[in-house]
């Protein structure tokens, strides 16, 4: 599904990449002390909710 060796052939390992999917609302600034180094490329929201008690901060 993924053809993740296609990739490896091209020697493409991921070396030094760090991946997290964070099932939960994440505030658009990432002000939680944990993501100020954090380089977050991309958000998507799957939901019409504007409720934001779910948010991590």
């Amino acid at each position: 599904m993924l053809e993740a060796e296609k990739i490896w052939s091209m020697n493409i390992c991921g070396s030094g990449v760090r991946v997290g999917i964070f099932d939960t609302g994440l505030a658009p600034t990432a002000s939680h002390p944990h993501f100020q180094r954090a380089r977050i490329q991309e958000r998507t929201d799957w939901t019409s909710s504007d409720d934001q008690d779910s948010l991590l901060r």
